[in-house]
């Protein structure tokens, strides 16, 4: 059962780490270096305690994945460095595919959140309305060019990406079990 993997003391620390870089990051829209670095250190400890060696590659290839998969997104200006190094450190926890699943749910959070936000702002036609221009540029060219949001428009204005990858990781957690099962059949 999914619930069983919350009785483990090093996820509870891992959700106690994400809450608490939510609300920094909602408040201050940075993550800092030392709360990453301590559930990093903290994810890596409680792997290799675990699981000896094999615990210790588990935390690596997770945080790896959480890293590899979230820098794309951050050189493209998707978000901040901090969101990456959080994702990689929550990645510590969990194994390669977990973090990967954890990412994936991070990404459509997110995405859902920011659809919301300009929603509520009332940007989402002007976010549509440059896609649209975008995609025929694309197709009449064969070249995609980013037109990026106007001064001020709802689309160019930064969320905390924290709160995202907290929901996504702590989803990827709990669905594990239930992913692990479904691999045996």
């Amino acid at each position: 059962m999914p619930l069983e993997f919350f009785n483990d003391t090093a996820v509870y620390l891992l959700i106690l780490g994400l809450c608490l870089a939510s609300v920094v990051d909602l408040l201050s829209r940075r993550i800092p270096n030392l709360l990453v670095l301590s559930l990093l250190l903290l994810g890596l400890g409680s792997q290799v305690w675990a699981g000896g060696w094999a615990g210790g590659f588990a935390a690596l290839s997770g945080a790896t994945v959480g890293l590899l998969l979230l820098l794309p997104l951050y050189g493209l200006g998707g978000m901040g460095a901090g969101d990456v190094k959080l994702m990689a450190a929550a990645g510590s926890y969990m194994n390669a595919s977990t973090a990967a699943i954890a990412v994936i749910l991070s990404i459509g959070t997110a995405t859902l959140i920011g659809l919301g936000i300009l929603l509520i702002k009332g940007g989402l036609f002007a976010y549509l309305q440059r896609y649209l221009s975008m995609a025929k540029t694309s197709l009449t060219t064969g070249q995609f060019i980013y037109l990026p949001p106007a001064a001020g428009e709802a689309a160019g204005l930064k969320f905390p990406c924290a709160i995202a990858i907290g929901i996504g990781c702590i989803g990827a957690l709990y669905f594990s079990p239930l992913l692990k099962w479904i691999q045996t059949l």
